[in-house]
């Protein structure tokens, strides 16, 4: 630890705590702001909560500069109580290890303390949210300059609907003596509990503007983002513990005003879990106020104020549904295949305001982006998904981290057998009436499901798949868009899949979003093809399709394959998978559509394949024999522009004997 300044009544020790889980991606900068800090007396305190990842060689890497203790991993409110009993600091400053700090944040808010002010007191300061190095706009602390007593805050942000991020306060050791110790048997909302018992035992609050805390933009690792009924029981039970603390100090109207919005916030965010809304209505009948909640979901709250949370939650569930049905409502069934089972689906469908998506994440050896992976799936706007991870024998750290998502994810663990086994299990283990697929090292935007499925939805077919722009990236470098404008108006699978042969493009599986009825009639992922797996797939699905849509305003995130990715490959067995997949999808297709538009399309993509598979003889004298089938002259404008115009003149044999040539 390094040296400090001994504690004086104008140079007080601050007491920095900093709890670590699974953070090597943010630790280091977070330590580094409280270090940075221009006020001169502090100690730091990082409690590594049992990481399983690289985090706690980060910490040790700090020396003599820092306090630190490793455990068993017990979660971040048993990790700040660890430090709390490590600290002899009169102020404490918590700080998230993924968190950071603007250099004189301590500094200005401890000038604004006085001899007579110091007793009970907390301080707080703007912040932001921040990613990477993007910061976004400060929260305005002007409602708050005049306020006196904690729960004078804690009543205008319940309110208002605000809050404050927990590094943005400063609080005296009386206080954190007083309330006792962070509750260890929470999973969400620990830190509004914990400050809501702060603001209800603090005399004083001092704002000071001017320094910042920065607030990482929360992931769904982040609990804030949890919405199982673990989390959702925690945030009833923190609402609960500090309404309790903030009536005692307070029982007026417009406390009790706070506390009602509050609750009815609290029951929205729960409602899908009637239990818990039961206890909501009979907590809202014990205030026995009535009053609209002024932040937040403002329909929802004034509709709450004359009717109640539980009525109100039932008439949004019906106005949903009746959307549904309206939406539904007028649609002609008639002439479909399978009719039986297409009605009972669709009767399904319109039942629910929005059916199931099960999203399939294989996994082998990626610990460095599958937690990027599932947060992007935990993210999605879409309401109902589940999350299905198949660890396909990593030998990394994969499956630690996959397995640190608690039971926000269904995940499993099987010996190595590839990715398309992986899947297939996946599909196995789903129940979702649409399907998404999403590769470990890749990401899709939060809006895509939501705005595919508004889409499948309105056109009312089973045999339907949605598609998205897309592009790659490689860290936060984004390269262009991928546009789908000329997909718009595609009609059929048969019809996108031969644009997309003639055209020389492609879209990565997670593009996708895809009915189950499709996946059902299709069969498995091929397990023997080690590569251009996902062509042969999606190539079987589209050709399944009766309806293909696109959406433009979301996006598939695809990482640029590096060296060991299957698609860079270049070894016979390969090779000889990339001719088994064009084979088996120009059959697919053949028997969809034998139009001279398809067939230009399968010659088109043959010679691509050719051309990949150039090394191997055997195989190019099978692509000139199915060339001299087709018959078919025809010239790719664009991908490999030389070579395509010789193989529409001499064929794909003899054009690669000029290139050779040439070559040579």
């Amino acid at each position: 630890m390094s040296l400090k300044l001994k504690t004086t009544v104008d140079t007080p020790l601050v007491s920095i705590i900093i709890p670590c889980y699974n953070a090597d991606h943010y630790v280091a900068e977070a330590i580094q702001s409280a270090l940075d800090q221009t006020y001169g007396n502090c100690e730091i305190i990082v409690i590594d909560d049992g990481s399983t990842d690289s985090s706690l060689e980060i910490i040790k890497g700090f020396g003599n500069r820092i306090r630190w203790e490793t455990g068993p991993n017990r979660g971040g409110c048993a990790a700040r109580n660890r430090g709390l009993a490590l600290a002899s600091g009169d102020w404490i400053q918590f700080l998230d290890a993924d968190d950071k700090l603007s250099e004189c944040k301590i500094e200005s808010q401890l000038d604004q303390v006085g001899p007579s002010t110091a007793t009970r007191t907390v301080l707080v300061c703007p912040w932001c949210h921040f990613t990477g190095n993007k910061e976004e706009q400060l929260f305005d602390l002007k409602p708050y300059m005049t306020s006196v007593t904690g729960a004078d805050v804690l009543v205008k942000m319940w309110s208002r609907g605000d809050m404050f991020a927990p590094h943005s306060w400063l609080t005296s050791r009386s206080i954190v003596g007083l309330i006792g110790p962070w509750d260890e048997t929470l999973v969400a909302d620990q830190d509004g509990e914990y400050f809501g018992r702060v603001l209800c035992a603090a005399k004083n609050v001092i704002c000071v503007q001017g320094v910042k805390a920065l607030y990482r933009k929360p992931g769904p690792e982040n609990v804030s983002s949890s919405v199982s009924k673990k989390s959702m029981l925690s945030r009833f039970k923190a609402w609960q513990s500090v309404k309790q603390k903030l009536l005692e100090q307070r029982n007026d109207r417009r406390a009790k005003r706070a506390v009602l919005g509050r609750l009815r916030s609290v029951a929205y965010r729960c409602r899908r879990f009637p239990d818990i809304i039961e206890q909501a209505h009979h907590e809202e009948k014990k205030v026995g106020f009535q009053g609209a909640h002024l932040g937040g979901h403002t329909v929802y709250s004034l509709l709450s104020s004359f009717i109640g949370l539980k009525a109100t939650l039932r008439v949004r569930s019906l106005i949903k549904v009746c959307q549904k049905h309206t939406e539904c409502a007028g649609v002609d069934l008639k002439g479909k295949n399978d009719q039986d089972h297409n009605d009972i689906y669709m009767a399904g469908m319109c039942d629910s305001s929005c059916p199931l998506v099960s999203i399939i994440i294989p996994c082998y050896n990626c610990e460095e982006y599958v937690r990027e992976a599932i947060e992007s799936a935990l993210l999605q706007t879409y309401e109902n998904c589940e999350v299905i991870v198949i660890d396909d024998g990593s030998t990394d750290n994969s499956l630690g981290i996959i397995r640190s998502f608690g039971d926000r994810i269904q995940w499993k663990s099987v010996d190595n057998k590839g990715g398309c086994a992986a899947r297939n299990y996946g599909i196995q283990l789903s129940r979702g009436q649409w399907i998404q697929f999403l590769d470990a090292d890749d990401k899709i935007s939060l809006g895509k499901i939501e705005k595919q499925m508004k889409l499948l939805l309105s056109i009312q077919s089973l045999n339907a798949i949605a598609g998205c722009p897309w592009r790659y990236f490689e860290g936060n470098e984004y390269d262009p868009l991928n546009n789908v404008g000329s997909y718009i108006h595609s009609k059929d699978g048969a019809s996108v899949l031969s644009d997309m042969w003639l055209k020389g493009e492609m879209f990565p599986l997670h593009s996708w979003l895809t009915s189950r009825q499709l996946v059902e009639m299709v069969g498995s992922w091929d397990e023997s093809l080690v590569s251009d797996q996902d062509g042969d797939y999606f190539g079987r699905i589209l050709c399944a399709a009766d309806h293909v849509v696109f959406i433009e305003e979301e996006e598939a995130l695809y990482r640029r394959p590096g060296p060991g990715n299957v698609s860079s490959l270049a070894s016979e067995q390969s090779m000889w998978s990339r001719y088994r997949v064009w084979e088996s999808v120009k059959g697919h297709l053949l028997k969809r559509s034998d139009s001279r538009h398809a067939r230009k399309a399968i010659v088109v993509r043959l010679r691509v394949t050719a051309y990949r598979c150039r090394n191997y003889p055997e195989i190019i004298d099978l692509a000139r024999s199915a060339e001299k089938e087709f018959g078919v002259r025809c010239y790719l404008d664009g991908l490999r522009s030389r070579y395509m115009l010789l193989c529409s003149l001499v064929g794909i044999k003899a054009a690669l004997r000029v290139r050779s040539v040439f070559k040579d």
